[in-house]
């Protein structure tokens, strides 16, 4: 009898750590199911971030070359106008 009770104690406590274990493992799909969908949206968060910054760069170039113009033009229309004055002197 005393050999009966050991053996169903250590089967109960073997059930109890397979229980645990399940769960451990249950958690831990959970965790990584988890993990990926967020690996998921950091990778479309990261590629929206490279586009903006290409973008940036794009428009940054225009935004120079269209200035360079502006500065050009002025410049000219400066000068147009400083040799207007001083002829007049």
């Amino acid at each position: 009898m005393l050999k009966k009770n050991g053996y169903i104690r250590k089967q109960t406590s073997i059930r109890q750590k397979i229980e645990n274990y399940q769960n451990t493992l249950d958690q831990k799909s959970k965790l990584l199911e988890s993990l990926a969908q967020q690996d998921e949206n950091n990778r479309k968060v990261k590629c929206a971030i490279a586009y903006a910054e290409e973008l940036y760069k794009v428009t940054e170039r225009y935004a120079r070359r269209a200035q360079e113009g502006v500065f050009e033009e002025l410049n000219s229309i400066i000068e147009k106008n400083f040799s207007i004055m001083t002829v007049v002197d």
